[in-house]
Order: structure tokens, then sequence, then C-alpha cells
């Protein structure tokens, strides 16, 4: 009967060996084009399959089922911990946020410290003024025949050019009416009611990562804080354990950086939002989402008063009319 013991050296006798080969430059350099730190992960999950099999076969002890049963039921064990964990946090944050709807007054005209000028497009807003790093834009709602202007055609009054042609592509009904964004770089007319700040934060530990987004919502005359909500992209670990082990070039330095950090891509649990569905690629024209699939979605569930944009007309006000 075979050692298992044995088979196990020659496997950490293959793993020095790639992290040795990974520690000198030259042939590191040639490893990470080819996935090396990967490679000492591989090596493992090949050992603990090696051990089942020629432990299953009674060609080694029956004992040596032990290590690959364990490595793998830690895995899944552990994913199920984190998932349950992210679970019960995502309903935490739900309960804090259904304390904090408000009701809002028109107009409704945002100033929206973010990179996502979604908010606009999704939602009956007025008018959405967007700041995000040195960068200020202004958004609007058109309806009709300039959502058809080209990139290369004339600015509509010399100032806005169509950002999204259509709001709703994938609705075909005859009762749509055409809608698209139009926007313009820096402020124009900037008279807002309400000021939307996102702070987003990413934390981890070594098996799972999250990102927290707080949205804080203030009136811009009196600087009162109207309602502030959560919003989180929760992991879980994987299920099977898989790690990044040894070097890579870090071009900033520059340096040859050796390390080990665990591979984090369990399912995610969405806190405040809903998750999108898979979606088909469509490049041209994009598919629209459903308004709750967005991480703003929490703020407008908390204004009461703001109502989903839809693609036929309603007995509430479109928007304010094309800037034409």
């Amino acid at each position: 009967m075979k050692s298992g013991l044995k088979i196990v050296l020659v496997y950490i006798a293959i793993v020095v060996v790639i992290f040795v080969l990974q520690l000198i430059p030259a042939t590191g350099i040639a490893m990470m084009f080819f996935l090396g730190p990967f490679w000492i992960s591989a090596v493992v999950h090949i050992m603990m399959i090696h051990l089942a099999l020629v432990a299953a076969g009674n060609d080694i002890p029956r004992a040596w089922l032990l290590l690959p049963g364990l490595f793998y039921g830690a895995g899944l064990g552990l994913f199920g911990f984190t998932y349950w964990r992210a679970t019960v946090e995502a309903l935490e944050i739900e309960r804090a946020n259904a304390s904090a709807k408000v009701s809002i007054s028109e107009p409704y005209t945002f100033l929206v410290h973010s990179n996502e000028p979604g908010f606009i497009e999704r939602y009956r807003v007025e008018r959405l003024f967007q700041h995000y790093g040195d960068f200020f834009s202004t958004w609007m709602i058109a309806r009709g025949d300039v959502c058809n202007r080209g990139r290369n055609d004339p600015l509509i009054e010399g100032q806005y050019r169509v950002a999204r042609d259509d709001l709703f592509p994938d609705y075909f009904g005859l009762d749509k009416t055409r809608q698209c964004t139009v926007m313009r770089t820096g402020l124009s007319d900037a008279n807002y009611r309400y000021i939307v700040r996102m702070d987003a934060k990413r934390s981890g530990d070594l098996f799972t990562e999250r990102t927290d987004r707080v949205w804080t919502v203030t009136e811009e005359k009196s600087g009162a804080i109207v309602t502030i909500v959560r919003t989180a992209e929760i992991g879980s670990s994987s299920i099977v354990f898989f790690a990044f082990i040894g070097c890579a070039l870090n071009s900033g330095a520059p340096s040859w950086d050796c390390g080990f950090h665990m591979t984090r891509d369990g399912r995610s649990v969405a806190a405040g939002y809903k998750k999108p569905p898979p979606q088909p690629i469509t490049l041209n024209p994009p598919p629209y989402p459903d308004p709750k699939c967005c991480k703003s979605a929490r703020l407008r569930v908390h204004f009461r008063s703001l109502c989903v944009r839809r693609p036929i007309k309603s007995g509430q006000s479109m928007s304010i009319k094309a800037p034409i």
C-alpha cells in the first residue's frame, strides 16, 4: 500500500519550487503571463483530488479521505456562514431604512454628488445637476424628435446634446412617448432644492468583501437633513478555497511584490436595492434596467411623492419641457 504522506510531500515540493521560481523576477515575470500566482492553489486542489481518488481505491489508507473532506467541507461551511451573515446584515439595513421614509415637495430638482446621473432617467426628476470630481453638468428630459439628434448634429439651443437617446429602448407599445436625456457641461441656472451626496466605502476581510453606500439628502436653503439612506453589496466567501499566492509586477512603485490573498468571489447579497437580473449583451441601444435595480433606488422609495418614470404619459407631469 502506498503512503499518503509521500504523496503530500511530493506536492509540497512542487509548491515550493513554484514559489521560489516566482521570487526570481526573470522567471516570475514569465510565469505571471501564464497566471503563475494561481498555480499553487491549482496544485493544492490537484493534490486533494489525487488523495481522494487513491484513498477511495484503497491504494492508501481510507483515513486520508478526511483531508480533502475537511478541506472542501470547510469551504462549503464558511460559504454558508458568510452568506447567512450577509443576509442578516442586509435585513438590518432594510429595517433601518424602513424608518427613513419622507415626503418631498416640488420642484423635484437635485444636485447630485455622484458619477451616476441615472436618477433623472429612472424617476420623475425635473432637473438634475451633477457634480463628480471637478466635473459639473446639467441634465434634463426631452421628448419627441429632438431625441434623434446625433453627436454630429448642432447642439440644442447651442448648449445641450442628447446623452441617452431612448430611455425605454425595449418598450415598443403604440402608446410609447419617446423620451431622452439631454445634458450640457457646467451648471445652467443651478436652482436646485435638494442635495444628494453619496459616500462609498469598500471593506472586507480575508474571505469576503463588501461595498457600503450612504446617501445623505439635505435641503439646499435650510441645510436640514431630509433623510439618510444606506445601501450595500455584501459578499460571501467562495464555495471552494482559491488563493493568489506568489509574486507580480507592481508598475506603480515599480517593484516586484510577493503576497497572498484569497479570491473573494462568493455570492453577494444586495441590501437596500434589488439586484438586476442577467442581461443579454446589447450594445445599441443598451437595455433599460428596472429602476429598483439601481443602487440609488432606495432614495426613490423613501421619497414617497417621487414616481418612477414610465414610457407612456401619465397623470403626473412628465418633466419640464425639452430645451428647444
